[in-house]
């Protein structure tokens, strides 16, 4: 069994929160579908020391929130976990997102440090109208993690994931999916899994 760090911007007052709460709320019950204990934080505790500080105890931390290039922001724009926090707590864990932009320049200064895995997107990540199927896609991977498959494996069926939604889209939908598969980021060794984070 594993510890889930799961965080979420869903203040009322960002873009998108809905759905960003959304992704967290899947999260969550994917954790209780594969037997792992979690944690959620959410505003105003979404703060660089309510996220970083205990990673200690968590093998994952998984993001729903706003971000840029170099990381996570919270609902006043503050730093989550970017490029200027102090991430050494994320060595031998695995970070799993879905925030615009962060695979830019977060994901390589985390895998710089000892992360095993990152799930990101290296441009801004978009939804169309039916949401629950890009929430669908973005949690695909992370359902994988939580069985215990290898990052390689949950990856090809993330991407898997998307094709096979996309061939169902809206036009709209299949432009807006087909561009957040072709950005997704999934980084670390082909063969860690869960068993290996610390």
């Amino acid at each position: 069994m594993a510890n889930i760090l799961i965080a979420c911007n869903n203040d009322n007052t960002v873009d998108l929160h809905d759905f960003l709460q959304s992704c967290a709320d899947k999260a969550r019950q994917l954790c209780v579908n594969n037997n792992h204990d979690y944690s959620f934080i959410e505003p105003p505790h979404l703060t660089e020391q309510e996220v970083i500080s205990p990673m200690l105890n968590y093998q994952i931390c998984f993001i729903a929130a706003h971000g840029d290039s170099n990381g996570v922001y919270n609902e006043n724009g503050d730093d989550v976990v970017t490029t200027r926090t102090t991430n050494y707590n994320f060595a031998n864990k695995g970070f799993y997102s879905v925030v615009c932009l962060c695979a830019q320049n977060l994901c390589p200064e985390l895998m710089r440090i000892g992360l095993k895995f990152f799930v990101g997107y290296n441009v801004p990540f978009v939804i169309g109208d039916d949401e629950e199927s890009f929430c669908e896609c973005a949690l695909e991977g992370l359902d994988c993690i939580l069985k215990g498959e290898s990052k390689e494996v949950a990856y090809k069926t993330m991407l898997d994931k998307y094709d096979e939604v996309i061939k169902t889209a809206s036009f709209e939908d299949k432009i807006k999916l087909l561009r957040d598969k072709e950005h997704l980021v999934f980084d670390g060794d082909n063969n860690v899994s869960l068993a290996v984070l610390a």
